[in-house]
């Protein structure tokens, strides 16, 4: 089972940063391939994303569900795809270093079924976000917490 563990620093409190996670999933937005997102409660949410796998592309809803939450620092998640070839598992965790700078480490654990699954499964291996997304997501993430505010 791939997992993906990723850190970003951001120059916010970590009670914003908390708000803005908590602000109806506005996180949802910055996600790399966000299509759109629909709350079905606090704690469930169905996210439609364009998943990219090498030259592999196709559109996926995920159903997630929040296992725990630990405000300021810590949420729990679990998640599985609409035809339940991609299952998995993610913890949010943010930690204060200064007044105003947070760390945010997002852990991802995913598992393919089928086809789609090995491919998947195989690529995510290789998969390394701090070459793939990190300027992009630390620009999306600040301006997305200033809008939501």
């Amino acid at each position: 089972m791939p997992l993906l563990v990723h850190s970003i620093d951001l120059d916010f409190p970590i009670k914003t940063i908390w708000k803005w996670i908590n602000s109806n999933f506005h996180c949802l937005t910055v996600i790399p391939g966000y299509i759109h997102h629909e709350v079905i409660s606090d704690q469930q949410f169905v996210l439609s994303v364009q998943a990219k796998f090498g030259m592999w592309k196709r559109n996926v809803k995920v159903h997630s569900h929040i296992i725990q939450r630990n405000e300021p620092n810590y949420l729990q998640f679990d998640f599985a795809s609409e035809s339940n070839h991609i299952q998995g598992k993610g913890e949010l965790r943010a930690k204060q270093l200064q007044p105003k700078r947070t760390r945010v480490t997002l852990s991802l654990e995913f598992s393919g079924q089928g086809a789609v699954g090995q491919i998947m499964n195989t690529l995510l291996k290789n998969f390394d976000p701090t070459q793939e997304i990190t300027p992009e997501l630390a620009d999306a993430i600040s301006k997305n917490i200033k809008e939501v505010g």
